[in-house]
């Protein structure tokens, strides 16, 4: 399993996307597919993140990253954002929408984890 993250990882700094997958497509761990795609937050590799997402079974989350690729409003960062919330990873989706001065998404999303002192405090900002 080591030795095909490890090929994935490079040929995905290649850029070569189609070895890359060939070397993990008979991965079954789910929780090394969960780690890829939190990297993918890292990396902001959203395409390959949707093949994680859709070998972990998250049809929604699929559904959430395409569109937000579609949307050409959102900066590349805010993209990564959602990504970061389908993950659960609400702190480095909070720190992407600051990233990107993006401070109306930053709000809804305090407003959705139930921080409403500080989505008041951004708004008054």
């Amino acid at each position: 399993t080591r030795k095909m993250v490890l090929d994935f990882s490079l040929n995905v700094s290649l850029e070569n996307l189609d070895q890359a997958f060939f070397c993990i497509r008979s991965l079954q761990s789910e929780a090394v597919w969960n780690n890829l795609a939190r990297m993918c937050v890292q990396t902001g590799r959203l395409d390959v993140a949707k093949i994680c997402l859709g070998h972990l079974k998250k049809a929604r989350s699929v559904r959430a990253v395409r569109k937000a690729l579609e949307d050409h409003t959102l900066e590349p960062e805010a993209k990564t954002a959602v990504l970061a919330i389908e993950l659960g990873m609400i702190e480095e989706a909070e720190n992407l929408y600051k990233k990107c001065a993006r401070f109306d998404l930053l709000n809804q999303l305090l407003q959705n984890c139930g921080r409403f002192e500080e989505a008041l405090k951004i708004a008054e900002q």
